[in-house]
């Protein structure tokens, strides 16, 4: 959905009626006290919302959900070892080929048809830091950030096998900018800008118990994850041939 112009008191009236006819209102409580600017980024985050869906979604998902029944026969699901063994559960369930395996994969990334996928849209605040947690200096010695690392494990990859190998970070309008001025300060650490596509999610946040609109000094926005994947790796990887998409 297009961003919304809003030009005058009767759009921002006209979408608070919308609001409240979904049980939404609280959106706005704090929308007098906001800056033109932030006034106007809550306003183009709520106007994407499908405000006439949810009370459909809420009915389906959260007072009617479909009955879950547990299988009666629950197993763990089988893995892979490095001694060519497939086991389930410490059980031996058969064999498989790991050079096989290893060497089919290896001609996918060569032939460029892998590319990387992280779901970043978070900030660190749990962390005790005040950023996007990819921003996060996580490794104890060096103080590498979460983005060096995907970004310097990708680079090696791509020069390992000759291709670049495009690296889709979906982030969400609560971070967006921010990761991107860090992206452009460390020089997309060393990958190509064109293989570093930035996706930003434009869902505002929303819910039955005042979830959104919750801060009067900021607005917020939450990454819809799921949804962003399909986008990028439902979409646009395959335009430039990538067939598998690896979430990181």
């Amino acid at each position: 959905m297009p961003d919304a112009p809003f030009s005058s008191a009767a759009d921002v009236n006209t979408l608070r009626a919308r609001l409240e006819k979904a049980g939404q209102s609280h959106l706005l409580a704090f929308y007098p006290g906001l800056t033109p600017d932030a006034q106007h980024r809550l306003l183009r985050q709520i106007a994407q919302l499908d405000l006439d869906g949810l009370d459909g979604l809420v009915e389906r998902y959260v007072l009617k959900p479909a009955p879950f029944t547990l299988p009666a026969k629950l197993e763990p699901a089988p893995y892979f070892g490095a001694d060519g063994r497939v086991r389930r559960g410490g059980t031996p369930a058969g064999t498989w080929d790991r050079a096989a395996a290893k060497s089919a994969g290896e001609a996918l990334i060569r032939a460029g048809k892998v590319a990387a996928f992280v779901v970043a849209g978070g900030q660190g605040s749990r962390l005790g830091f005040e950023g996007p947690k990819g921003c996060y200096p996580a490794t104890p010695v060096t103080n590498k950030t979460l983005f060096e690392v995907f970004g310097e494990q990708i680079l090696a990859t791509g020069k390992k096998y000759g291709v670049p190998v495009p690296w889709y970070v979906m982030t969400s309008p609560l971070n967006h900018e921010a990761t991107a001025a860090f992206f452009r300060e460390k020089r997309f650490f060393g990958l190509r800008e064109q293989d570093v596509p930035g996706h930003q999610d434009r869902q505002a946040a929303d819910g039955r118990e005042g979830r959104g609109g919750d801060e009067p000094r900021r607005t917020r926005g939450l990454a819809q994850g799921a949804a962003g994947v399909g986008r990028a790796g439902g979409h646009e990887a395959p335009r430039r041939g990538a067939d598998l998409v690896l979430p990181g």
